[in-house]
């Protein structure tokens, strides 16, 4: 599978499964095949142990949980590798029309309401587009590979609150908008039951400690600077921007 390579950016899909033991197994094959190899610098996609950074307050969120057992597998191994951990998927925001996504517009002035589970001024929401994978990735590929090493990078262009998120939505359609802070139970409430508890679990851990712990603003900007360092790359998608060309 990986023979031959030098380098391998690899990532698993809980969410292809719902089966966080199926995607630990599928990452320990990966990792055990790059040691095999010898591959000589492995790139994972990587989340938080939400259980351990809670002590296990919170201990539903499995898609963060399986891939840090993951993590702790391959830094065992004894593997070079580095850590890419994705933000909030912009696109969670903007899902196919009629899907019923956290932005409505009004039909009646055409203003919009942002509508998520999170505090209007206190969560801080690490804004991720999946089309900017890349840009990440390229910066740790090209970035000394001594300076990159066992550490976690953490990928989003901007940390947000909702009021602010309301505020560049504003900005991007000219229209107005605000938020509304929901409960839990209402933003899950189109999801299948299995995995209602999963994402509860998940809104909990953005409150509080946050997406990323306590470390979100200054891992965020960490990797803002590696891109920048490095030539060639441009900068990830702003959220005002990915608006633009989503929100039609």
């Amino acid at each position: 599978m990986v023979k031959g390579a030098a380098v391998v950016f690899s990532v698993t899909n809980f969410w292809e499964t719902t089966n966080a033991d199926i995607e630990v197994a599928q990452g320990k094959a990966i990792a055990d095949a790059c040691k095999a190899a010898n591959v000589k610098f492995l790139i994972w996609s990587s989340l938080l142990d939400v259980a351990k950074l809670t002590n296990g307050r919170i201990a539903t969120v499995y898609h963060f949980d399986s891939k840090a057992t993951i993590e702790q597998y391959i830094r065992d191994l004894g593997i070079e590798s580095t850590f890419f951990m994705a933000g909030f998927y912009m696109t969670n925001l903007t899902p196919p029309e009629g899907s019923g996504g956290p932005i409505s517009k009004s039909p009646n002035d055409g203003s919009y309401t942002l509508r998520l589970p999170f505090d209007a001024q206190k969560t801080y929401i690490p804004l991720f587009h999946a089309a900017d994978t890349g840009i990440y990735i390229a910066a740790l590929l090209l970035a000394p590979r001594a300076s990159v090493l066992g550490k976690r990078w953490y990928a989003a262009s901007q940390m947000l609150t909702p009021d602010e998120m309301a505020r560049d939505i504003h900005v991007a359609t000219g229209s107005k908008a605000h938020f509304e802070e929901i409960p839990s139970s209402v933003a899950v409430s189109n999801l299948p039951e299995p995995l209602r508890e999963e994402m509860v679990g998940n809104f909990e851990l953005m409150r509080d400690p946050g997406y990323y712990g306590t470390d979100g603003k200054e891992g965020v900007e960490r990797m803002l600077d590696l891109i920048k360092k490095t030539d060639g790359l441009k900068a990830p998608t702003s959220f005002v921007d990915f608006i633009k060309e989503h929100l039609k």
